[in-house]
């Protein structure tokens, strides 16, 4: 019982703090697949950064715009990395979101979000018919919806390049060993 709980912390500390699962990923990338996902990961992330410095419920209509956006370039990503689209320009949104959904009905992905409908049904209306007759309150519950399918979506698509991987790797090492010898340093009486 002790062996295997060791073999499985071990492969969650190689997994997610030494970031192998990432590595086998993008080592799983074609060069043009890996320049496509970055490009729209960084894209969407741009976009993102935007409509978050837009905090208050007027600007609601102008932050799902941004998110659209975002939300058909992660998902475009996403596809791309998983060999279900081309490298190349975004898909457009209704074939980017079905395709992703597809995908979460199969099991290939987690769930979708819980509010994930509300988000898909905003995504899909018009600009000008955005949040029309609704109070400020609900502008705010929708928005966060379609934030929330745009962070579900960020967490699955892997934008870093190998190199990228081994600095955060490095960083990550580094602070760990620092920490502890912080803790010896100041925990130990001399």
């Amino acid at each position: 019982m002790t062996r295997s709980l060791l073999q499985r912390l071990g492969r969650f500390v190689r997994d997610r703090f030494l970031l192998g699962r990432a590595e086998a990923i993008v080592r799983g990338y074609t060069p043009d697949q890996q320049a496509c996902i970055r490009q729209l990961h960084d894209a969407a992330m741009n976009r993102i950064a935007l409509a978050d410095e837009s905090t208050d419920a007027w600007f609601a209509p102008a932050a799902v715009t941004l998110y659209r956006e975002a939300i058909r370039s992660l998902a475009s990503a996403l596809l791309v990395s998983k060999n279900l689209a081309p490298p190349g320009p975004p898909l457009d949104l209704p074939t980017a979101v079905a395709k992703v959904e597809e995908l979460a009905r199969s099991g290939e992905l987690p769930p979708l979000p819980a509010r994930h409908e509300d988000a898909k049904a905003l995504l899909e209306t018009p600009d000008h018919l955005l949040f029309a007759q609704q109070d400020r309150r609900e502008a705010l519950r929708g928005r966060a919806a379609v934030e929330a399918l745009g962070q579900w979506l960020g967490r699955h698509v892997e934008p870093r390049s190998i190199r990228q991987l081994w600095g955060a790797r490095v960083v990550r090492v580094s602070l760990v060993v620092a920490a502890v010898l912080a803790v010896i340093r100041f925990a130990v009486p001399h």
